[in-house]
């Protein structure tokens, strides 16, 4: 049984269509991302089941118990927003004892709770200071423990990372994962960043216009995206495209076994799943090509590779790769399984 059901949920603001007959089942226990451009629909969509905003039509199921015209305050929902949203005035302890104090707990056990969150989220050396004293990642995880402090069996995640340093996003995303694990919690994660956070959900749907493009397991919609926009949305970097018609004047060499039939007109190409090679492969490749520009950045080596009418790529190699020097005349190769291909009209 889904713990949220969405059933063609939509919402208009004035002669704006936020959310249009949206549905979604978010399984129970699950990482669930929620995927879109700035305006598709994801944080309406957020607030919905939240209880924040009311549906012009269709159902909010949670538990399989309707929710749809429920107040926030009688639904079974963390909600965890974009800005953490501390009180000034209050300590942290006092900011996570804030949701028991308003459900009318007792000071002693408010405190004795807070302090257990604190500690599970290693807060505990700054209960007592401010949040203008606290770094970014503190006050995010305080949020986090406020969100947690009533138990709820669902959160909801409004990009609550978006403003952290890679590195804070990383620790935050591996401490979320722990404590679902922990509480047995099912997450809503609304984002339009996808790649940093593929790695630990166990969905992704993609909404646009506040439609489902796209759903399924995020290694599914990293291999076989609908379309060249999501592939660019779910990989390191975009993809790199070209058209049928412009195959041969852009090197592109395809033996007949590796092209579908009939043809599709788009061939798309993830730079992280490019090699380059001295010398012409039988698999499919491009060239030759001419090097570039070569930058060590971290883990990988961009090398950059120019060829035919204008065409340049950056191709993201292993430190260790043997990748030529600047000038030198290569091809790049890939798997013919890791080729995408579209339709024209795919936007």
């Amino acid at each position: 049984m889904p713990r949220i059901r969405l059933q063609g949920i939509s919402k208009h603001f004035g002669p704006v269509h936020a959310v249009q007959d949206l549905s979604i089942d978010v399984a129970a226990g699950t990482h669930h991302l929620l995927v879109g451009p700035s305006g598709s629909g994801k944080s309406t969509t957020l607030r919905l089941i939240a209880g924040l905003d009311f549906p012009d039509a269709g159902r909010i199921l949670l538990d399989d118990t309707d929710v749809t015209r429920l107040p926030a305050e009688e639904r079974p929902c963390g909600w965890v927003a974009q800005s953490p949203g501390l009180l000034p005035h209050l300590t942290l302890v006092e900011q996570l004892e804030l949701p028991l104090r308003l459900q009318g707990i007792n000071r002693h056990e408010r405190r004795a709770r807070a302090e257990v969150m604190a500690d599970r989220l290693d807060l505990r050396p700054r209960l007592h200071h401010l949040p203008a004293a606290l770094s970014g990642g503190e006050a995010a995880r305080t949020a986090i423990g406020r969100a947690l402090i009533l138990q709820p069996r669902i959160v909801l995640l409004d990009e609550p990372f978006a403003h952290l340093d890679p590195t804070l996003r990383r620790d935050l995303r591996r401490l979320l994962r722990d404590l679902q694990r922990e509480f047995d919690l099912t997450l809503l994660h609304v984002t339009h960043h996808p790649a940093d956070l593929i790695a630990g959900a166990d969905h992704l749907t993609v909404i646009e216009g506040g439609r489902v493009l796209q759903s399924g397991r995020p290694l599914e919609l990293y291999r076989q995206p609908r379309t060249p926009w999501l592939a660019d949305l779910t990989g390191d970097s975009p993809i790199w495209r070209c058209t049928s018609a412009d195959w041969s004047r852009n090197l592109v060499h395809l033996p007949p076994e590796a092209t579908p039939s009939p043809t599709p007109s788009i061939l798309g190409l993830r730079p992280e799943q490019l090699a380059l090679t001295t010398e012409r492969p039988t698999a499919p490749c491009i060239g030759p090509v001419r090097i570039g520009r070569i930058t060590p950045v971290g883990p990988r080596t961009w090398v950059e590779v120019h060829w035919g009418e204008a065409q340049r790529l950056e191709i993201p190699l292993p430190p260790h790769a043997d990748h030529g020097s600047e000038g030198d005349h290569v091809w790049i190769r890939w798997a013919a399984e890791d080729a995408l291909w579209f339709r024209s009209h795919d936007s």
